[in-house]
């Protein structure tokens, strides 16, 4: 039996087109309300990343936020943290709840709006957690991403 060859990233994007929603005026995906809902049911999501070193899988846990439709990541430790050096060195990624795969590509957040209002969605969230002043340190806040849901993504063999 031949082995298949090795995965590796380039810089050249895959065909992708948004899943469902398409929020008016605004130009950017959101999640439908089914996979929303079925994103923030647990304390945090699994987000599926390819290593930026080695190029090995890497499964991860990650703090959670929604607001208005869409999702936000942000990690604890900032740009230290193992699955945010993956997304910054390559973009595509998924997340996965209750078995189910979720293909995406993860957007840097830097409008001060925004950010804001991720931190009011995980105060709200995580409020009671100990983890929360960690979640709302300058070099977390910084290493904010949304997740865009994609219909196609690179494989994460």
């Amino acid at each position: 039996m031949i082995n298949p060859p090795a995965l590796t990233y380039t810089r050249h994007q895959p065909d992708v087109r948004p899943l469902a929603t398409v929020a008016a005026g605004v130009g950017a995906s959101i999640f439908s309300e089914e996979a929303y809902a079925q994103l923030l049911a647990p304390l945090k999501v699994r987000v599926e990343t390819s290593d930026a070193i080695s190029g090995a899988p890497r499964s991860s846990e990650a703090w959670a936020a929604g607001v208005d439709g869409r999702i936000y990541l942000r990690p604890v430790g900032g740009a230290r943290c193992p699955w945010y050096r993956d997304l910054l060195a390559a973009p595509w990624a998924a997340v996965r709840v209750d078995g189910v795969r979720i293909p995406v590509r993860a957007l840097p957040v830097t409008d001060p709006e925004r950010v804001r209002k991720v931190n009011e969605a995980l105060l709200a969230r995580y409020g009671y957690h100990p983890a929360i002043s960690r979640l709302l340190e300058r070099s977390s806040v910084a290493a904010t991403v949304e997740l865009e849901p994609l219909q196609r993504a690179h494989s994460l063999r």
